[in-house]
């Protein structure tokens, strides 16, 4: 939706307005499939929450759409307010309920409530563009969007057996003790993939607007300062990460989770091909690319069952591991290659006061650490002296990620 509305301005209403009925329909059928289909599935303990799940769905479908107008239309303080506004109204409802409730089904209901709110709010907003819906809808468009939207969903599923077949696995071969282990490590490294995500976000409906209009100069040069602040927060975060990998497992699960240490250091090592590659994604998808990126990450999907299949009877937690990042190397490789030779950009010679300022971050850590600083006063004290060398050597760099913390506080 945001590609097409982005590269096409004079057909966009009659995109989002198709977009939307497919989306409707979508929505209706797996709510519907939630709250009549999944109870025959369920524990009954469980079956009371299907319906309102199922509503949350739905509203979060619709509010999710509306986001989605507002990257294209590049109103981001719009999507930080209503994201806001969701939050807040989930907040408040949630507060209320615990209050006077305090039962599963009651907090289910804020999330209803709050979701409900942000998606009325959101089309209160775009309300001309929803009430023109009717009018504009175009069914010619119907297979067109699909033909472009079926490689998504497949990405969807084959990142989805990805993730899973780790913990799958490891449970055959090893038993439940080690999946606890495993997924305390794997939460720490999915939350720090939000970070990439913003970046992402903001840059996308700028670059498929140059797509379109075939501006090979500055797409490259768009997509070399995206990937440069990825790497501007991935290299440190990740050598800071495997550093302080102890500390962080202690402060965040405490003795009993120290064993995952390796294991997290390990995944740490992901940060550095899923930051820049959250960046190349979006850039495939401008260039209506994602078939290709689709095979790429189901070899990539079966790369890494076939390597957990062999390592992880013999190494473990660590064997999952580093199949997990030789698969996100692979899918990533792939994808990278592709567009290098579309567009022929250059990231190495942007990195070099990076790697430099990491360097000497990394030194500080180990020696605080050495100190047995608290692990909360070493990654703050570590991060600004990284964001200090980086100033200081004149990082031009650093102005455009500023700007970027400041959307994701307004986000947030």
């Amino acid at each position: 939706l945001t590609r097409e509305l982005t590269q096409r301005p004079n057909d966009s209403k009659r995109y989002l307005a198709t977009a939307f009925v497919i989306k409707i329909s979508l929505l209706i059928s797996t709510s519907l499939a939630i709250a009549f289909l999944a109870p025959l599935f369920s524990l009954k303990t469980a079956i009371k929450l299907l319906p309102i799940m199922a509503a949350l769905t739905f509203f979060d479908g619709i509010r999710d759409f509306s986001l989605g107008i507002f990257r294209a239309i590049e109103k981001m303080e719009l999507q930080a307010f209503v994201t806001f506004f969701t939050n807040v109204a989930i907040e408040r409802s949630a507060l209320i309920a615990l209050w006077y409730y305090g039962t599963s089904t009651s907090l289910a209901i804020t999330y209803v409530v709050g979701t409900g709110a942000g998606a009325l709010v959101a089309m209160f907003i775009l309300r001309k563009e929803y009430l023109a819906i009717w009018q504009n809808f175009d069914k010619t468009l119907i297979k067109k969007i699909l033909g472009y939207s079926w490689p998504l969903f497949f990405m969807g599923m084959f990142s989805t057996f990805m993730l899973n077949t780790d913990n799958v696995l490891l449970g055959y071969f090893k038993g439940e003790e080690y999946v606890g282990l495993y997924a305390a490590a794997q939460k720490i490294i999915q939350i720090l993939y939000i970070l990439p995500a913003i970046i992402a976000i903001a840059i996308f409906p700028p670059i498929s607007r140059l797509v379109a209009q075939n501006e090979k100069e500055k797409i490259r040069s768009l997509i070399e300062k995206g990937l440069t602040m990825v790497f501007m927060i991935a290299i440190p975060i990740t050598l800071g990460g495997i550093i302080l990998a102890k500390p962080i497992t202690f402060l965040l699960y405490k003795a009993e989770y120290l064993s995952s240490v390796s294991t997290l250091q390990i995944l740490l090592l992901t940060v550095l091909i899923i930051f820049p590659g959250t960046i190349i994604g979006n850039l495939g998808l401008a260039y209506n690319r994602q078939k290709d990126f689709a095979k790429f990450i189901g070899i990539a999907a079966l790369a890494n069952a076939i390597g957990d299949a062999i390592l992880i009877p013999i190494f473990g937690m660590a064997g999952s591991a580093v199949v997990t990042v030789t698969a996100q190397f692979i899918s990533n490789g792939f994808q990278w290659r592709l567009l290098k030779k579309i567009n022929n950009f250059y990231i190495l010679r942007h990195l070099k006061k990076i790697v430099v300022s990491s360097l000497a971050m990394g030194i500080i850590c180990v020696t605080l650490n050495f100190l047995e600083i608290n692990v909360i006063a070493n990654i703050g004290i570590s991060a600004l002296i990284y964001f200090a060398i980086l100033y200081i050597i004149k990082e031009s760099t650093l102005k455009e990620l500023i700007g970027m913390m400041k959307f994701v506080r307004a986000s947030q």
